[in-house]
């Protein structure tokens, strides 16, 4: 169980690149660590007939980018010592049964997902939503620490359970977050998705659209980057860069003319240097509650991915965003001039050559 304040160091975050970057962990010798903020996730999936319903935006079906989705969560989460599992609700049925998480393993459990729905939208799978939180509920029993249930849903339940209902029963009696994919298609289903994710304070609503352009918003429950508290050094050039920071007014996520300027300073060297790799992670002051200043660091963290994507042209795999909310101050939250200097974006372009 990970000791309070929930968040324990593990490993340095160049020990997670080397599964993607070995170039950049070569040259780097000192960087931020990932943090991990759960224990275990559980995974429900929707195969239900509306599934099978186009997704204009990859020209295939939603089945195929809900899954292409759970292939890029799945490359997002660090190898930390979770216990995980991987269900469909429609009907129930185990892919990957409760227990240590492995990231091989759980990739080939993705793979054996269902590629096609039978009797398509019309005559496919129910969706007995209810009883499937009721099938968490009996895992969460057996887990302890903080677990994070990821719905991939439309809303639709064709059970007698009222799944708002037991979601907030499991919130009174576990330490759970639910992270749902909402894939509603109907004023109900949304109410209901939105329900569930009111059930306790660390539970998020995120729609299907958003999700797929931004994976790394499912794992943000999962770990996150520690504070940049030391400088990077770059050892083969023997030099050392700074960890630079832009600043937010309060409650907002809009980045300043200044804030702008200096993100494309970044941009410009991550285009002068084809392999670099731009980090960045959000945090707020602790003035609101815990899960709107989480959701508020997020949308700062991801502000600054938005415009080097969409107005500087940088590849969306070039850049690593996580989010802390309030957990994580540089300065003290009981002065004015603290809280300021809290509601910040850190971030670091570290070079690939």
């Amino acid at each position: 169980m990970i000791a309070r304040p929930r968040c324990r160091l593990l490993f340095a975050l160049l020990l997670a690149l080397a599964l993607l970057l070995p170039a950049v962990q070569a040259q780097a010798a000192v960087l931020s660590k990932y943090i991990q903020t759960a224990d275990n996730f559980i995974i429900l999936f929707d195969t239900s007939g509306s599934m099978a319903g186009d997704y204009p935006p990859s020209r295939t079906s939603k089945l195929y980018a809900a899954t292409d989705l759970l292939r890029a969560v799945n490359a997002d989460i660090p190898e930390f010592a979770y216990t995980a599992a991987l269900y469909t609700f429609t009907p129930w049925k185990e892919y990957y049964p409760l227990g240590t998480y492995d990231k091989a393993s759980f990739s080939r459990a993705i793979e054996s997902l269902p590629t096609r729905i039978p009797g398509g939208e019309t005559f496919g799978h129910p969706t007995p939503l209810g009883e499937a939180l009721r099938g968490v509920g009996e895992m969460l029993k057996g887990l302890s620490g903080r677990t994070v249930v990821f719905l991939f849903s439309d809303g639709r339940n064709s059970d007698r359970w009222n799944p708002v209902k037991i979601a907030r029963e499991l919130g009174a009696k576990h330490d759970v977050c639910f992270m749902v994919v909402s894939m509603a298609r109907s004023r109900d289903g949304q109410a209901t998705l939105d329900g569930i994710a009111s059930a306790t304070p660390c539970s998020v609503s995120m729609d299907f659209d958003y999700a797929v352009r931004n994976p790394e918003v499912c794992t943000g429950q999962l770990c996150a980057l520690t504070p940049f508290t030391e400088i990077i050094v770059v050892e083969e050039e023997d030099r050392y860069i700074p960890v630079q920071a832009v600043w937010f007014d309060f409650g907002k996520a809009d980045l300043k003319a200044w804030a702008r300027q200096m993100l494309d300073q970044a941009a410009a060297e991550m285009k002068n240097d084809p392999r670099a790799v731009f980090y960045g992670a959000g945090f707020t002051c602790a003035v609101g509650k815990e899960a709107y200043n989480v959701g508020l660091s997020m949308r700062r963290a991801l502000a600054a991915k938005d415009y080097l994507v969409q107005t500087r042209g940088i590849a969306p795999e070039r850049i690593v965003v996580r989010w802390f909310g309030e957990s994580a101050p540089a300065a003290d939250n009981d002065t004015a001039g603290g809280r300021r200097l809290n509601r910040r974006l850190e971030y670091v372009v570290l070079p690939g050559r």
